[in-house]
């Protein structure tokens, strides 16, 4: 027992030790006056180490240090006798462990230093720091950490070991030396997952570097804000200047008209503010050039001017130009190799998964560019998609002065010459596939499915993750078509929280909002994708493979046909609307499955208990993939049911799987229950919550 007196009315309280060391506070109230009392230990008595109690702390050390399920209690009750009768062995090093369980970081951290002290080098205790301190983000004491641990199980560390030191120094920016680290290391488990985590943060930190060099978190900031530097002069400021001498004078020769439809800063009349769910339209081009030689301001404009076939089409051009220039929504900047050459060299590494039949003349001017020009547009108030077929242009006319090569800086896609002419003259077709780049990124056993330029479009960037490898294409083609469904109806307004359909499937999909991340990967943050389907819970772990199986077969055309520009050939059907019937009794029947699940439970003890008593019969329905797409529902009659795994026999004529018969013996995982069954003589006793929807 512990004894606490108050120092203000000499009130003594007597506690247990659980209840002493239970009190999270570094005070106790006395129950007499309501002062505060230190919390101070003061055991009752200083007796030699009994051997029950020796006993005791033994037991539990080894208990926590094997691994096994620890309470508060024990942990608690450890640290008592600890504090009575002193550490014995291994007590503290358990006792930050248990902690370090149980959550409680700083009392992990506080036994942690006094086990150290015992046992420097002892690789449970520093891995368990190290665990602590990533978790704190204390990046610079973590890489210490992991480097002691590392080297303390020389020649050979544990996995995780490796992949949490390159944690650390992934967290503490050194980059660089995590990817040495892990690529030393090359037959690490990619099933560990600190091995994954690692390896996926080195993918999205080595993308979100080159973001960051891209969206000017770098030298070029510095560089483009530095107050008197000289040799840095800007198109767009001789731009302005031209603009405000001779206001309302277009090219020598060329009448003025009114602006396209879809310009807003050239518009007379008021525009609505932008909604809450929508970001800014930012398109950024850098042309790479082989020389220095500024195109003259006059030249461009008489080369987008060139760029258009209709008269009026070109001159609304111009006067969209000025206007843009005139409000700062179109910058264009110019900076010489001289004067930041670290922006001048493109990663080797990332000109495969970028290029877009780049040959080997364009990869030359890349590496030897001696100017880049850096061409901007950004958007609060915008409508339609026309905006983006005009910076095409407008960039294709600096392209063709400077004889340079295109980078688009917001879909990382670095275009080849030849490629990137044919998109200026059809620069909406294929909208999403030629103006935003999707990446398949492998991670072991999964890959991760994302997008870059969804901002160019005023949206956050997508992403879908943990797809199969082998369902990668099948991912990809759906992630478009969730893309062109959020273009489609920006305009009029998004809710990120709510589930969206797909229009002409049965494919939904609902949206989780992730912030702008820190490794710059997703500048304007990204919506997590979770691909649905009425029938199937869109929170089982393999809902995505699920619908992916579904739309592989049965919708991958429709993708493939270009729907926005290609009008799909007579031999495809147009796919048709869901029936709302059909859709809500899909519904009805998730509902049911869901409810199924809440009390498979009870089903699952029920057979293992009474399988045999009193003529019940326990069976499961389960959906057969069948050809086409399609599955067949029937139901299976349990025999045995261990762990996961169940065996029976088909109760059910199949249809549709000729390979199957009634009768036959079923091997089935627990996760593919969709319903259950307790009956007998007939009649159901208990459950087939969809069979009643069934029922009239």
């Amino acid at each position: 027992m512990i004894q606490v007196r108050c120092p203000e009315c000499g009130y003594l309280q007597t506690l247990s030790e659980e209840r002493f060391l239970s009190i999270p506070e570094n005070f106790l109230n006395c129950p007499h006056c309501h002062a505060r009392v230190p919390k101070e230990w003061t055991p009752s008595t200083t007796e030699a180490v009994p051997e029950e109690a020796h006993h005791k702390m033994l037991a539990f050390s080894r208990r926590i240090l094997n691994g096994r399920e620890v309470g508060r209690d024990m942990v608690l009750a450890l640290e008592s006798l600890v504090h009575r009768y002193g550490p014995l062995e291994q007590a503290a090093k358990a006792l930050a462990i248990g902690y370090a369980g149980l959550g409680d970081k700083k009392k992990a951290e506080e036994f942690l230093a006094q086990a150290r002290k015992e046992s420097p080098d002892d690789p449970e205790i520093l891995r368990c720091l190290l665990d602590i301190l990533l978790a704190d983000q204390r990046f610079e004491e973590a890489v210490q950490v992991g480097g002691s641990l590392v080297q303390a199980q020389q020649p050979r560390a544990e996995d995780e070991d490796i992949a949490g030191l390159a944690l650390a120094l992934l967290g503490a920016g050194n980059a660089r030396e995590a990817k040495t680290l892990m690529d030393s290391h090359p037959g690490l488990d990619s099933r560990n997952p600190v091995v994954k985590q690692a390896r996926k943060q080195l993918v999205r930190g080595a993308r979100g570097r080159f973001s960051r060099l891209l969206h000017g978190m770098n030298p070029l900031s510095r560089l483009l804000e530095a107050a008197g530097k000289e040799k840095l002069k800007t198109l767009s400021g001789k731009a302005r200047s031209l603009i405000k001498t001779a206001p309302g004078q277009g090219i020598a020769g060329r009448g003025r008209s009114a602006s396209p439809r879809t310009s807003t800063a050239e518009k007379g009349g008021s525009v609505a503010p932008p909604r809450p769910d929508r970001l800014p339209v930012v398109l950024e081009y850098w042309v790479y050039a082989p020389a220095g030689d500024i195109p003259k301001w006059e030249d461009v404009r008489d080369r987008l001017a060139d760029l258009h076939a209709r008269t009026m089409e070109r001159e609304r051009t111009l006067k969209l130009v000025e206007s843009l220039i005139a409000g700062n929504d179109l910058t264009l900047e110019y900076i010489l190799r001289e004067e930041a050459k670290d922006i001048f060299d493109y990663p080797d590494e990332v000109i495969p998964r970028n290029a877009r039949e780049m040959g080997s003349g364009d990869l030359q001017r890349l590496r030897d560019a001696q100017m880049i020009v850096r061409l901007r547009l950004s958007l609060k108030r915008f409508s339609g998609t026309d905006y983006l077929a005009f910076m095409v242009r407008f960039v294709e006319a600096v392209r063709s002065l400077t004889h340079g090569v295109v980078q688009d800086a917001i879909s990382h896609i670095l275009w080849g010459t030849p490629e990137w002419q044919a998109h200026t003259e059809r620069p909406a077709d294929k909208l999403i596939q030629s103006h935003v780049q999707l990446e398949i990124i492998d991670e072991g056993e999964t890959v991760w499915i994302h997008s870059h330029g969804m901002q160019k479009f005023g949206l956050p960037d997508l992403e879908m993750e943990n797809i199969p490898p082998d369902l990668a294409s099948a991912g990809k083609d759906l992630l478009i078509m969730v893309a062109e469904s959020l273009v489609s109806r920006r305009d009029r307004g998004l809710d990120f929280r709510a589930k969206m359909n797909i229009p002409a499937t049965p494919f939904s999909f609902a949206m989780e909002s992730r912030p702008k991340d820190e490794e710059g990967h997703f500048p304007a943050g990204s919506l997590k994708i979770l691909p649905h389907m009425p029938d199937y819970d869109l929170q089982r772990p393999d809902a995505a493979k699920h619908v992916l199986k579904m739309f592989c077969s049965a919708y991958r055309s429709h993708v493939t046909a270009g729907r926005r520009s290609e009008a799909p050939g007579p031999e495809k059907k147009p796919l048709q609307p869901v029936d709302p019937k059909i859709a809500a009794l899909k519904e009805q029947y998730l509902a049911a499955h869901k409810k199924a699940l809440s009390e498979l439970p009870v089903f699952k003890k029920s057979f293992q208990t009474k399988k045999d008593a009193d003529g019940n019969v326990h069976a499961v329905k389960v959906g057969f993939p069948a050809p086409g797409g399609a599955y067949e529902w029937m139901w299976v009659s349990l025999e045995s049911w261990r762990g996961d795994s169940i065996e029976g026999h088909l109760e059910n004529a199949p249809v549709l799987r000729k390979d199957l018969q009634q009768g036959s013996m079923i091997r089935i995982s627990e996760p593919e229950i969709f319903d259950w069954v307790i009956s007998r003589s007939g009649h159901v006793m208990k459950g087939a919550f969809t069979e009643q929807l069934a029922s009239p």
